[in-house]
């Protein structure tokens, strides 16, 4: 009888999940390699470059070594904060729920009798 897929004896052929393709992986270190074999070439030929060019080549090598950050705008963080409260709510017993709006609204009044 044939295997079926979710079966819990896990994967059905191919690739284990994670390993590299073959191709991938030996273009991947003949590049290392290269560039390992040529770094006194490269760090003479930056010498030779205009520093803004100079800069424009270091910028393109740091997207491989560190990650880029995405930009996010204030109301998207304000957004994903309230969609995080609000499911936190949702999750939260009535009773806590009851305890944190009294202490917000005696917060609150105390605020304005300082005001």
């Amino acid at each position: 009888m044939a295997r079926k897929k979710n079966d819990g004896k896990g994967r059905i052929g191919g690739r284990a999940k994670g390993t590299p393709n073959k191709v991938t992986a030996s273009l991947k270190e003949f590049i290392k390699n290269l560039i390992d074999n040529n770094r006194n070439q490269i760090i003479a030929d930056m010498k030779e470059l205009e520093p803004y060019q100079r800069l424009l080549f270091i910028e393109r090598l740091i997207g491989y070594v560190l990650p880029k950050q995405a930009a996010v705008d204030i109301q998207s963080q304000i957004d994903a904060e309230y969609k995080a409260l609000e499911r936190l709510i949702d999750d939260a017993p009535d009773e806590f729920i009851d305890r944190i709006t009294d202490k917000v609204l005696k917060l609150q009044e105390e605020r304005n009798n300082e005001q």
